[in-house]
């Protein structure tokens, strides 16, 4: 049975920037045409590439060691 005031997502149509990963996953780096189809995959995007992780995770390490290092 379905609540009827649930929503049943289909994740190959139904799909915007505004859809989170836990609703319909991201497709993987290897299904290149899925991913380009995927609107999420623009920069910023859920989808987008780990390249602004690597950055932020860069400069946490930037500040955090440093931190450390005065306590240590």
């Amino acid at each position: 049975l379905v609540d009827p005031g649930s929503y049943v997502f289909d994740c190959t149509k139904d799909i915007t920037l505004e859809t989170p990963e836990s609703e319909c996953p991201c497709p993987s780096k290897d299904e290149k045409v899925a991913l380009e189809a995927d609107p999420r995959h623009i920069k910023g995007g859920v989808c987008a590439s780990g390249s602004l992780r690597v950055l932020l995770s860069v400069v946490a390490a930037a500040v955090v060691i440093p931190v450390i290092a005065l306590f240590v």
